[in-house]
């Protein structure tokens, strides 16, 4: 049982615009779905609304100082947990929680940047596009942090054509021997060969 922080983001680290994601990329899509499919995904409130609807065979757990609206219930308890802060997150997390489960933040900018200083966070997963999306005034940037604090433990860069990927994966020194690295290395090599097939890496929208 771990948690970990994963996200995507350009060359600005830029990683949303308007409470959706600037571009389009089923290779990325790919490489989410599998890191994070059968574990726990935490997410603020607007993160949770932007969802096209709950993610097949994950649990979400939901931070937001508001009362859950009918509306944005989207699936019952069994699926979706609402927590008025971080902490009462964690806590439930690591007391009730399924210990074969991972916990896996998947934003937005405020609880990242919350949750890359916690202390039972054991690593980061990030994505870059090596490319700049355009600039606009509602473009969030996913947090700075302090490299000392991590080390690159793998990393992969996947190209087609002019697109380019870079995905690491960042762990604690405490946390060296991490199970998540054999399946770091596993996904991404799946992810690689899907890659093949498309015809680029990502579009701006």
């Amino acid at each position: 049982m771990s948690i970990y922080l994963i996200a995507a983001m350009d060359l600005n680290r830029v990683i949303g615009r308007n409470n959706d994601l600037p571009w389009r990329s089923k290779v990325d899509l790919a490489f989410f779905r599998k890191m994070t499919e059968g574990q726990c995904v935490a997410m603020g409130r607007k993160t949770f609304e932007s969802l096209p609807g709950l993610l097949k065979n994950r649990k979400h757990l939901v931070v937001s100082r508001q009362e859950p609206l009918a509306s944005y219930m989207k699936g019952n308890e069994a699926e979706v947990r609402w927590f008025k802060s971080t902490g009462e997150l964690v806590g439930d997390y690591l007391c009730f929680e399924n210990q074969d489960r991972d916990l896996w933040i998947i934003g937005g900018a405020e609880l990242y940047r919350e949750a890359i200083h916690w202390n039972c966070l054991d690593g980061i997963v990030l994505t870059t596009l090596l490319d700049t999306v355009p600039d606009d005034p509602t473009n969030v940037k996913f947090p700075e942090f302090d490299d000392e604090e991590f080390y690159l433990t793998d990393h992969v860069l996947i190209e087609q054509g002019e697109t380019k990927l870079k995905i690491v994966l960042l762990l604690k020194p405490e946390h060296e021997g991490n199970v998540i690295e054999e399946n770091f290395f596993t996904v991404c090599r799946a992810v690689k060969e899907f890659a093949k097939d498309q015809p680029t890496l990502y579009t701006f929208k």
